[in-house]
């Protein structure tokens, strides 16, 4: 300990203040207000950025799976489309008959006029 120090110390323990102790005390307790202003600022900084973090991955996670069924739906429309196009042919394969049927009544009942 240097000897400006011990004697501020003594100072200190005997209930004297000099005018430069009396200044540093200032400082050192303007320093600790600062120090817990500060903590608690970004304290609070901190914890808005973490609820800010966990809800940007929330909307990740929720865009992630809305892909993923976006895609999955992309993926299955090929295997839902071919068996409506051979419906669609057998469709049109039966309208065809039906009109030649139709016809063939036509004919006959023209024929048994």
């Amino acid at each position: 300990m240097s000897c400006a120090h011990t004697w501020h110390a003594q100072a200190k323990a005997k209930g004297v203040k000099t005018s430069a102790f009396q200044t540093l005390e200032k400082e050192v307790a303007s320093l600790k207000e600062e120090n817990e202003r500060l903590t608690t600022h970004w304290g609070r900084q901190e914890d808005a950025y973490k609820t800010s973090l966990r809800v940007g991955q929330k909307a990740k996670e929720e865009a992630n799976k809305r892909l993923h069924e976006v895609s999955q739906a992309h993926v299955e429309l090929p295997n839902q489309v071919v068996p409506l196009r051979v419906k669609v042919a057998d469709l049109e394969a039966e309208a065809e008959t039906l009109k030649a049927e139709q016809k063939k009544l036509e004919d006959q009942c023209v024929d048994r006029e």
